[in-house]
């Protein structure tokens, strides 16, 4: 399928993502799709930006298949996060670019699909445990001290 044809195609499963490829891409893409799989067991497989997305909440990565190359699509930060794993791949801002004729790091995906999935969890966790924090915090606060003022007007009611 050539690159003009993928982008008119729209898709409802992975299933069909990959179906519709060129039928020598298609282990690729099952590979990739394997790995994040592994890493990521309990998100949820989708169709995003009409490609392949793993997300829990929010996207977490996505992979498309390219006429020359497989595409991983992790985020801008995680690209630099692995940037000494990534050297001998063609990388730019949230892309990492896999030439088909190269093996496919299938560890590395795996190990930056959990990388997103962490991150996630790390930017989204301090909203809700501040907001648990917050509760406790009111409910263990110990009563308010008494002034000089009102020391002195109880002192005079029990006289």
């Amino acid at each position: 399928m050539s690159p003009e044809t993928m982008k008119k195609d729209t898709f409802e499963t992975i299933d069909q993502y990959i179906e519709a490829q060129d039928a020598e891409l298609r282990p690729y893409l099952i590979e990739v799709r394997d790995a994040i799989r592994g890493a990521l067991p309990d998100v949820t497989e989708t169709i995003s930006w009409s490609m392949p997305t793993y997300k829990d909440g929010q996207n977490l990565i996505h992979f498309a298949a390219s006429k020359n190359h497989i595409g991983i699509y992790p985020g801008d930060e995680a690209v630099v996060v692995f940037s000494e794993r990534l050297s001998e791949y063609d990388t730019s801002k949230g892309t990492i670019r896999i030439p088909y004729q190269h093996p496919l790091p299938l560890r590395l995906i795996q190990d930056i699909a959990n990388w997103c999935k962490q991150r996630q969890e790390e930017v989204t966790m301090p909203a809700a445990k501040k907001t648990t924090t917050t509760k406790k915090t009111a409910a263990k606060k110990p009563a308010a001290k008494k002034t000089t003022a009102a020391k002195k007007t109880t002192a005079k009611k029990t006289k």
